[in-house]
């Protein structure tokens, strides 16, 4: 991941949250990973009753299996790298 991307360790439930600088738009960033790479995540001003979180993604790790997962971690990875060096 890149270094500017704060990891958040679950403590419980199903979710990661991760966290980009302030002036990246994660749902430009959705938009991206999905037409490249085909793999999605939720944008995380959709569980904030202010609409914050404008620049973290929130990902389930619990619905897919590791052999799905990996590589879809992969690629998430990936379309960061180049999302944010564009």
């Amino acid at each position: 991941m890149p270094d500017s991307i704060n990891f958040f360790r679950p403590k419980g439930g199903y979710f990661v949250w991760l966290e980009f600088p302030s002036d990246v738009n994660a749902s430009e960033l959705k938009a991206y990973a999905s037409k490249k790479y085909k793999i999605s995540f939720q944008v995380g001003n959709k569980f904030s009753a202010s609409g914050s979180y404008k620049n973290c993604i929130r990902i389930n790790f619990t619905h897919y299996e590791e052999d799905i997962l990996i590589p879809a971690i992969k690629n998430l990875c990936k379309s960061m790298h180049e999302f944010l060096n564009q």
